[in-house]
């Protein structure tokens, strides 16, 4: 019995994409934290 591994080896625009949802979803959070640390800073 061989040891088979389904997509062991990643596709280069997976791995673009995947680093691409990646970067979106940290720039959304860190957007969003930002958003709320200076909302009270704003609006007094």
């Amino acid at each position: 019995m061989g040891f088979y591994v389904p997509n062991f080896t990643f596709p280069p625009f997976d791995f673009a994409s995947t680093y691409l949802d990646v970067t979106l979803a940290f720039a959304t959070l860190s957007s969003c934290a930002l958003t709320l640390i200076l909302s009270p800073l704003i609006t007094s």
